[in-house]
C-alpha cells in the first residue's frame, strides 16, 4: 500500500480530491492477499476499487479474481 500511495499525485489545497481511487494488485500471495483483503474491505466505505489483479501462479489469481472481483492477469505488463 505505501507504494500505491506514494505513486498518487499530490492535489493543490484548493483541489477537490477524486471521487475512487482505482489499484491494481502485483502478486497475490500472502501479503499480496491480505492487502488485496483490506482494500476490498476498505472499497465501500473509503472509495477504493480494485480493478486489476496479476499472479504467474494460476491459482493464487483465481483466487484474487474471486476476492476482488476485478479482472485478472497472468502476465503483469
Amino acid at each position: 500500500l505505501a507504494a500505491g500511495a506514494a505513486a498518487i499525485p499530490a492535489l493543490a489545497a484548493d483541489a477537490k480530491p477524486p471521487e475512487r481511487l482505482r489499484f491494481g494488485v502485483i502478486g497475490c500471495g500472502g501479503m499480496g492477499t491480505g492487502h488485496l483483503r483490506n482494500l476490498v474491505a476498505r472499497g465501500k466505505k473509503d472509495g477504493v476499487e480494485v480493478v486489476a489483479v496479476s499472479d504467474v501462479y494460476q491459482r493464487r489469481l483465481a483466487n484474487a479474481e474471486r476476492i476482488s472481483k476485478a479482472k485478472g492477469y497472468a502476465d503483469y505488463r
